[in-house]
């Protein structure tokens, strides 16, 4: 999925050499400020959370592009098959519509024609503050044209966390293999913070929903959510068999593409995807072994 947001589409929608000249100006300048790691990565990934759900229930792949060199509104762009989602993050307290002969309103306002002009079907467009008073004055006076377009969102400038009922919470309650736990989520948000960061650091500018997830699901103890079953059917038959025989109190089981057990009401694990290596040797082992205490079946866990 490579994106459709290219010089030549701005050109067949009518923009001409100018725009084109100041808008790379833009992306030169936004390139040269950029730098670390902050606010709009913060943002980046959070967004990744919350489109990776998409993916998972409906099979809904989006392309997200961090500075995207052909975009007005740039900071942040998703596009997904049939819609696009602009978002533009201001971090100065005294940032307004207004300020600099009304240069964010401008912006915006070109992105807004342009979209119209690419005849995108669906778009919206967001100025992403962490302030309140931000947030009121870019509601408040926003101007009349942006109204049907555009939304001001508040954004916290702080590390993403994984409790509470924010959005990226409960994204990330969505994406676990197993509950929802504080800590599950915790190891999630990990997990995709760092394959964001590696695939940056390998020169990544935009990232596909689908290869962020597939990255982190290459460890197979990451409790994220899969389609996935058991390698060998005949092996778990074989293992539960023989833990019903000889430890009647411990369940597996298998959610979300994860092996799981439980232990009457007092303990309850995760142990590996289900269709993993780690997963297939620990079935072979408790098959082959049939542990009869719950500390002999802790010694075969992976």
């Amino acid at each position: 999925m490579a994106t459709r947001i290219t010089r030549e589409s701005l050109e067949a929608a009518g923009v001409g050499p100018e725009a084109l000249a100041a808008l790379a100006r833009q992306t030169r300048g936004g390139a040269a400020g950029s730098g670390g790691f902050g606010y709009e990565d913060q943002f980046a990934i959070a967004s990744l959370i919350t489109h990776s759900v998409g993916w998972f229930e409906r099979g809904e792949d989006c392309l997200l592009t961090v500075g995207h060199p052909h975009c007005w509104v740039d900071d942040v762009v998703v596009e997904r098959t049939d819609s696009e989602e602009y978002s533009q993050l201001k971090t100065s307290p005294g940032e307004t519509w207004g300020k600099d002969d009304g240069r964010l309103h401008k912006l915006f306002r070109l992105q807004v024609d342009v979209c119209r002009a690419r005849r995108v079907r669906e778009f919206r467009l967001q100025v992403v503050t962490p302030h309140e008073d931000r947030l009121h004055h870019f509601n408040t006076q926003m101007p009349e044209s942006l109204r049907d377009s555009t939304r001001a969102v508040l954004f916290p400038d702080k590390a993403l966390g994984w409790n509470g009922d924010g959005p990226v919470a409960k994204a990330l309650g969505e994406l676990c293999a197993d509950q929802p736990e504080p800590s599950v989520r915790e190891l999630l948000l990990r997990a995709i913070t760092g394959a964001y960061h590696w695939m940056h650091q390998n020169g990544a500018t935009a990232w596909k929903v689908s290869e962020v997830t597939a990255e982190v699901a290459k460890d197979e103890r990451i409790p994220l959510r899969s389609a996935a079953h058991v390698a060998n059917v005949a092996l778990w038959e074989a293992a539960t068999a023989a833990l019903r025989g000889t430890l009647p109190n411990l369940r597996l089981r298998l959610t979300r593409g994860f092996l799981v057990y439980e232990y009457s009401d007092d303990e309850r694990g995760l142990i590996a995807r289900a269709d993993s290596d780690l997963s297939t040797r620990f079935l072979a082992r408790l098959a082959k072994r049939a542990p009869t205490t719950l500390e002999q079946f802790h010694e075969e866990l992976p």
